[in-house]
């Protein structure tokens, strides 16, 4: 999870997510991302993460994140 976080912070996503923000008037943005990965060992067959972050539009600092896995 740390080494995606750091993946996604190297991606540029966030500075751009932080300068939308800015331009809409928010103070803050909820970033969510969704992933879908095989699992032979889960009823369904795949395991699915949900990302959620809330970032502040000033700083661009990450204020909260929550991370939860559904099979």
């Amino acid at each position: 999870a740390i080494i995606d976080e750091h993946k996604l912070a190297l991606s540029g996503m966030v500075e751009d997510s932080v300068e939308l923000g800015r331009l809409a008037g928010a103070t803050h943005i909820l970033e969510k991302r969704v992933t879908t990965h095989p699992d032979p060992t889960a009823e369904a067959g795949e395991y699915t993460n949900y990302s959620n972050r809330l970032v502040d539009v000033e700083t661009g600092i990450v204020a909260a994140t929550m991370v939860y896995r559904t099979y």
